[in-house]
């Protein structure tokens, strides 16, 4: 029987004020909840939802003969689902509220186990004299191990005999009284501790005592690269609003491997050998959210957010427009500035651009050159000017369409651009 506990959300309007983030195993992890938007809107929000839950299944409800549970192949499968499904759909989470931390020190509290992702062990010195650490804790909401995330260089002291000096990213995994007879005896775990158990000890152990951390083998790649991403781009019920990981920190990921997804748990268990992630600070999150009626200019507020690419470092390039039939109020044509990028997948890119504007009074501030790169749910890459304007004049009912404005000086990256737009905002 498997030891793990699940939970079914069945999300049938509103947003879905989650942040996922990829785990080792590729798979969506919750790492943040927007309780402060839910409070104010209609959102959705499953009642049992919290850090650390991996999104593994769904089941789509919208036929009359109910579909079976379908398992998410990967991070990327399940963006699709999330961003295709129409509502109602199904979800289904493995809750870890309860889970424990798998080990990284071995029985003695003195080795690393050997699991193949864990460098080094560092061990601080924290004197009686410090009464502050000046260090700052959280956890990896993929492995739930208590990991630095700040030092304070006013508060921490840098002298530690000669050794190695903890650093940001490195987990927490023992603390050694040094007024012991027996340190083996007295030593405390850490590494399989919850993170509200880690801060409690802290605030309440006896000084001078030594602290054991983890260092662990860390990715330098980014994560979400363009090439990566790219080929999300079909847009749905829900858009994907993308951010950086809140936890500012750098280091891999430490949580069981597959194969031991479905084995018994326990504070012991075997570290099988992971897959090597992203730093968790250049990591993506995902956040579901409800088409709305603002401007794409208003979705990323967050002023730290790292952006995909330099091609999109001004937010207002962005706008759209709620055309519902009729005569359009611009003229479009041929975009062929495409033709100059040298690359032959963003040759196909965007090709209906504004020639000239109809009605000057019109409320939104359509200028020649914009780009047409958005038709409700659907991407316009690789459309003919042709093919859109027959779309448009198909159009009986309110229909979001989304522009990229140009700058006056016209840049040879502007499909690169495009591209990223929908990687941002639509993805």
């Amino acid at each position: 029987m498997s030891p793990h506990t699940y939970y079914d959300f069945a999300w049938e309007k509103g947003p879905l004020k989650l942040h996922f983030t990829p785990n080792e195993d590729d798979l969506p992890v919750i790492c943040n909840i927007d309780k402060k938007e839910i409070e104010t809107t209609s959102s959705s929000l499953p009642l049992d939802a919290c850090i650390g839950d991996i999104l593994i299944a769904y089941q789509s409800n919208t036929t009359q003969m109910s579909s079976s549970i379908a398992v998410f192949r990967d991070f990327k499968h399940a963006l699709r689902i999330l961003q295709t499904s129409s509502f109602p759909i199904t979800l289904r989470f493995r809750s870890r509220r309860n889970d424990v931390p798998p080990a990284i020190l071995d029985e003695s509290m003195r080795n690393i186990k050997s699991n193949g992702f864990v460098e080094q062990l560092i061990v601080y010195t924290w004197e009686k004299s410090h009464s502050s650490l000046g260090l700052s804790f959280s956890y990896d909401p993929c492995s739930l191990h208590s990991v630095i995330v700040n030092i304070d260089p006013l508060k921490f002291s840098t002298s530690n005999d000669g050794n190695s000096k903890p650093e940001t990213g490195d987990f927490l995994v023992a603390l050694l009284p040094l007024d012991s007879k027996n340190e083996c005896e007295r030593a405390i775990r850490i590494d399989t501790m919850h993170f509200h158990g880690v801060v409690s000890l802290l605030r309440a152990v006896s000084k001078p005592c030594q602290l054991m951390f983890a260092r662990l083998q860390i990715n330098d790649t980014t994560c979400g690269d363009e090439q990566e991403i790219k080929d999300i781009r079909n847009t749905s019920p829900c858009s994907l609003t993308q951010h950086t990981a809140q936890v500012k920190s750098s280091f891999g990921d430490t949580r069981e491997s597959k194969h031991s997804r479905t084995r018994t748990g326990g504070h012991e268990r075997q570290c099988d050998a992971r897959n090597s992630i992203h730093a968790l600070h250049k990591r993506k999150s995902f956040m579901i959210k409800a088409e709305s009626n603002g401007s794409f200019d208003q979705v990323h507020s967050d002023k730290d957010r790292q952006p995909l690419s330099n091609s999109d470092k001004d937010e207002s390039k962005y706008y759209e427009f709620q055309f519902s039939g009729g005569e359009l109020p611009f003229t479009l044509e041929d975009d062929e500035s495409s033709t100059h990028t040298g690359n032959a997948e963003s040759d196909q890119a965007y090709h209906a651009s504004i020639k000239g504007v109809r009605h000057a009074s019109v409320t939104v501030p359509f200028s020649e050159g914009d780009v047409l790169i958005g038709l409700d749910r659907q991407d316009l890459r690789g459309v003919s000017v042709q093919q859109v304007l027959n779309q448009l004049q198909l159009i009986r009912s309110p229909t979001r369409l989304v522009f990229f404005r140009r700058a006056k000086k016209r840049n040879v990256s502007i499909t690169a651009a495009l591209a990223d737009a929908f990687m941002l905002f639509l993805i």
